[in-house]
């Protein structure tokens, strides 16, 4: 063999190795790349939509259309799924984890067919509205479709069995909770919740040893109290309501010490109740708590004061509380309304719900905000994308 071609050949061999190495290595870095991102879903109720952020890059990445009023979020047990409450739709939307994908829709109530003043409602007998999963299969804002675009029984909060077959939906304008087949998205039972004094519309709901609770509250506007109610899992009867402050909006689960949290909107208080429902304590912080996040080890709570703009750290153990008020660079950030974490937990994503919503990073060591993404009007509920 000529030796300048077998030189060639060996230079040519070399030049490949080394590409295939450099590119195995592009790939490795690529994987671990992809290991160390942060990926957010975010529900944008005015967009109709739910957001998947990229933390690491500070950007949106998809923006998915849901229906109307998108709000909560629940992730499935094996967490290749979530969950969205459709407040303005009457339904729940499910989408695959990964991916985004809206996979299949189910109603919260099944579609009337006639008014509170026993009208018929023609048009869902015209366009056969009682075979679909949807209310956003026909109204829906700016379509030119039937009005209002907003209807139903504003469906709120939602929580999943401990064995991953069963959803519980609390629907705040009938005042029912929905019982829901997971397997199927049939709705099994659908059980009126009673007031308790003036607090009549369910708002959140959580599970803790085999049993329900359930926050209600009046009207609004009212600063009358609001309430915990707390169910039997099987029966769904009621076992307590206990008096709390008023507009309780969220309420949190704490299976390590086997308590209850709610946040009183208009009384700027967090409630902590038993598991029998008798109330603990109840701690101050600013003005509109709403969201309730814990922290590392659960020995921590973060609160997202949506009047005061700013957030409330709660140690657990002794109720001392510090408020941060939520400024980058000079600016104020308005309306925080819910808090998610990084895989390390060293780091809050707040979602600032004003009319110009933004996305803000918070270093918990540091206890400041170090980054803030416009993201749209009125963002809501925000999930971390479990790896």
């Amino acid at each position: 063999m000529n030796s300048f071609v077998h030189k060639s050949l060996v230079v040519a061999a070399a030049v490949l190795l080394a590409a295939s190495l450099s590119a195995c290595d592009s790939k490795g870095s690529k994987s671990e790349k992809a290991k160390n991102i942060t990926e957010l879903y975010i529900s944008k109720p005015a967009g109709q939509s739910v957001l998947l952020f990229n933390a690491t890059e500070g950007k949106i990445t998809r923006e998915i259309k849901v229906g109307m009023l998108p709000h909560n979020f629940k992730l499935s047990l094996d967490a290749s799924k979530f969950y969205v409450v459709l407040t303005g739709s009457q339904a729940i939307a499910e989408l695959n984890t990964a991916t985004g994908e809206v996979l299949r829709t189910f109603l919260t109530e099944p579609v009337p067919k006639i008014r509170a003043d026993n009208s018929v409602i023609q048009g869902h007998i015209d366009k056969d509205a009682f075979s679909h999963t949807t209310c956003y299969d026909c109204h829906r804002a700016g379509s030119g479709g039937p009005t209002p675009a907003i209807v139903g029984s504003r469906p709120f909060g939602i929580v999943i069995s401990k064995d991953g077959n069963t959803m519980y939906v609390s629907n705040g304008r009938s005042g029912n909770l929905s019982v829901i087949d997971i397997a199927t998205g049939a709705l099994k039972k659908l059980v009126p919740l009673p007031p308790s004094g003036t607090a009549r519309e369910p708002t959140d709901i959580a599970l803790l040893d085999d049993q329900l609770f359930v926050t209600l509250r009046p009207p609004l506007p009212s600063t009358a109290a609001g309430a915990v109610r707390r169910l039997d899992v099987d029966s769904l009867s009621v076992l307590s309501d206990t008096p709390t402050g008023a507009n309780a909006g969220v309420i949190l689960a704490d299976a390590g010490s086997h308590q209850i949290y709610a946040s009183n909107f208009e009384t700027n208080t967090i409630s902590r109740f038993d598991t029998k429902g008798a109330l603990l304590q109840t701690v101050t912080v600013g003005s509109g708590p709403f969201g309730l996040r814990f922290l590392p080890e659960q020995k921590q709570m973060i609160v997202a004061n949506y009047y005061a703009n700013s957030i409330s750290l709660i140690n657990l153990a002794d109720n001392q509380t510090q408020t941060i008020p939520l400024t980058f660079n000079g600016k104020i950030y308005a309306n925080p309304t819910h808090v998610a974490l990084d895989a390390n937990r060293r780091t809050a994503y707040i979602v600032s719900s004003g009319t110009v919503g933004n996305l803000l990073t918070f270093d918990l060591q540091t206890q400041q905000v170090t980054r803030a993404v416009p993201i749209g009007s009125l963002p809501f509920d925000i999930m971390t994308v479990p790896k």
